[in-house]
């Protein structure tokens, strides 16, 4: 049984690491467009609110997925569950949600 799990397991990890070489893969060669992804004016100045909200984001996933495989406490995990998020990681994205909507709605 904890063999199949781990055979499932591995197979997902196969799997999330192709869709992201592929996507990878579009973002670079121009085939899924960012244009517009961190300005909201023609001029195409950043928006630093955009910027925080995608680097927040971005954290926080990875330090989720980090925390759902073990390499953050270094024990195993359970496969048949998602860990729960931390308060302060839930906080993060929530602020950068806010200071977002607080820019756009500055704009």
């Amino acid at each position: 049984m904890v063999a199949e799990i781990t055979l499932l397991g591995n197979l997902v990890q196969y799997i999330f690491f192709a869709v992201t070489a592929v996507i990878a893969h579009q973002l670079a060669t121009g085939r899924i467009s960012t244009t517009g992804l961190l300005s909201s004016n023609p001029q195409g100045t950043t928006d630093p609110e955009r910027v925080l909200m995608l680097c927040v984001t971005l954290a926080g996933m990875f330090y989720y997925i980090a925390l759902a495989t073990g390499a953050v406490s270094g024990e195993s995990v359970n496969p048949t569950s998602l860990p729960e998020a931390p308060e302060w990681l839930m906080s993060a994205v929530g602020a950068g949600n806010l200071f977002y909507l607080t820019g756009k709605s500055m704009r």
